[in-house]
């Protein structure tokens, strides 16, 4: 209890109470706009198919999936995100956090970009989803 009152010390009452004033889903997912001016989305992307992870990093190869996946709503300012891709064929594959071949997670107030994923060796046939939490700011 002590950490969420020490949180609602420094914010005021900028997080306490609130209400959902509005919400919504589209082709982009689904979102929730509260009274305070937070806003929660959420996003599963259409199957990606043929992918490929031809870049070699090591021991590893890896791959960036470029596409701009908006949000379902905009924000005020970038978001801060959770996401995970995650694989829908035969392949096996996990996330890369970092910048690894030039290609850095791109956030911006409507879309976010360059998710990577890596596999112990190189192939074409990669299929996943990328399932994208997004939690900033509205107003």
């Amino acid at each position: 209890m002590a950490k969420i009152i020490d949180l609602k010390d420094k914010l005021g009452n900028k997080l306490f109470p609130i209400a959902i004033v509005e919400s919504g889903t589209n082709v982009y997912g689904t979102y929730f706009k509260f009274s305070n001016g937070l806003m929660i989305t959420f996003r599963i992307t259409d199957e990606v198919k043929n992918a490929s992870n031809g870049t070699a990093w090591g021991s590893l190869y890896v791959g960036y999936d470029r596409t701009e996946r908006s949000f379902p709503a905009s924000f005020k300012e970038p978001p801060f995100i959770l996401w995970d891709i995650v694989p829908t064929g035969n392949r096996g594959i996990f996330k890369v956090y970092e910048n690894t071949v030039g290609y850095e997670l791109t956030v911006t107030k409507d879309y976010a970009k360059n998710f990577g994923f890596a596999r112990h060796n190189q192939v074409s046939d990669i299929s996943y989803k990328i399932y994208i939490l997004a939690i900033g700011w509205w107003k």
